[in-house]
C-alpha cells in the first residue's frame, strides 16, 4: 500500500512519456513537482484507467529448507603401526578397515539433539590374516549445547567382534559414556577443539572391563576453505576393573585433510605413540601412519 498515493500519467505532446505523480498533490490541486501543465491536467480522474494505480507488493521470504537429519557415512582407512599389538616384542603390520554409518540426528529442541546410529566395519591385517575380524556397533546419545561453544553428550554404545573365519563373537562390550566438547578460534584460520570423555566399559569376556578417562586437544589451520592441518594430542587413562591394570596412552599425531567435494575428504596422518602400564607385557611406544577417505551423504 505505499505506493497508493501515486498514480501514472502519459504524455501525448508529441512523443510518448510516462512518470509517477504524486496522488496528494492531485487531490489538493497542486501540480506535481516538474509538472508544468494545468491543474486540471494534473487530476486523479484524468489518469490513464489502464494504468490505473501503483501499488508495492512486498516479495514474501521463500521458507527455510529443512535440514537433512538422516545421513550415510562411508570411509576406507589404512593404519600402519610398528608396534600394532602393543606388546613388549614389537610386531610391525597394517590393516584396512572399510566401513559404513547410518546416522540420525533428529532435534529434541532448539538446543538438543538425539543421535542414533548403526555401523558396521570389516578389519583386515596385512600379515596376520588368521586375526580378521568384523565389527558391528550401535549408538544412542543425547547432545546439548552448554554454552555458545561448548556441547555435551550422554549416551550409551554396544560393539560386537567377530571373527572373520567361522563368524563367532569374541569381544562384546557395553559402554555409558560422557562427552564434554569445545571449540575455540584463536584467530581467523586458527581454531583450538578440546574434549573430555568419561567411558565405562562393560566387557564380556569381564577381563576386558575399564574405566577410562580420555582428553584430546586438536590444534587446527585452515589456510584454505578446502584444506585443514591439525596437531592431535590425546591421553587415555585406563583402570580395569575385573583385574590389576592400569594404563596411561599418549598418541601425538599431525593430520592433514583436503575436501574433495562438500560431503567428502581425503586424510593423510603420522606420529608417535607412547605411555606406561602396570602389565609388564604392555608397551605403547611405537610410530603410527595412516590414511584414507570418507564421504558423508544427506539422506533426508
Amino acid at each position: 500500500e505505499l505506493l497508493s498515493s501515486f498514480v501514472v500519467s502519459e504524455h501525448s505532446s508529441g512523443s510518448s512519456s510516462t512518470e509517477v505523480v504524486d496522488r496528494s498533490q492531485i487531490s489538493q490541486g497542486k501540480p506535481a513537482s516538474g509538472d508544468n501543465r494545468s491543474n486540471s491536467d494534473s487530476k486523479a480522474n484524468d489518469r490513464d484507467p489502464e494504468l490505473g494505480v501503483l501499488r508495492l507488493r512486498l516479495q514474501e521470504k521463500p521458507p527455510t529448507p529443512r535440514k537433512p537429519t538422516v545421513y550415510l557415512q562411508g570411509r576406507v582407512s589404512y593404519f600402519r603401526s610398528d608396534n600394532i599389538f602393543a606388546g613388549v616384542d614389537p610386531v610391525d603390520d597394517g590393516l584396512l578397515r572399510p566401513g559404513l554409518t547410518l546416522l540420525a540426528v533428529p532435534s529434541l529442541g532448539p538446543d538438543t539433539k538425539l543421535i542414533t546410529s548403526v555401523s558396521g566395519n570389516v578389519v583386515r591385517y596385512g600379515d596376520r590374516s588368521q586375526l580378521d575380524y568384523n565389527q558391528l556397533k550401535v549408538k544412542l546419545g543425547v547432545r546439548q549445547q552448554l554454552l555458545k561453544r561448548t556441547y555435551g553428550e550422554l549416551g550409551w554404545s554396544n560393539q560386537q567382534l567377530f571373527k572373520q573365519e567361522g563368524g563367532d563373537r569374541f569381544a562384546h562390550y557395553n559402554s555409558l559414556y560422557l562427552r564434554l566438547s569445545r571449540r575455540d578460534w584463536l584467530a581467523k584460520h586458527l581454531a583450538l577443539d578440546t574434549s573430555y570423555k568419561l567411558n565405562l566399559r562393560f566387557a564380556d569376556p569381564d577381563t576386558r572391563s575399564k574405566i577410562s578417562n580420555v582428553f584430546r586437544a586438536s590444534l587446527a589451520y585452515y589456510p584454505y576453505p578446502r584444506f585443514k592441518a591439525a596437531i592431535n594430542y590425546q591421553i587415555a587413562l585406563s583402570d580395569y576393573t575385573e583385574r590389576e591394570r592400569y594404563d596411561d596412552y599418549h598418541q601425538l599425531i599431525g593430520r592433514v585433510s583436503y575436501k574433495i567435494s562438500s560431503n567428502s575428504q581425503i586424510y593423510l596422518y603420522g606420529g608417535q605413540s607412547f605411555g606406561s602400564s602396570s602389565n609388564s607385557r604392555i608397551n605403547f611406544d611405537g610410530t603410527v601412519f595412516g590414511t584414507g577417505m570418507s564421504f558423508n551423504l544427506p539422506l533426508f
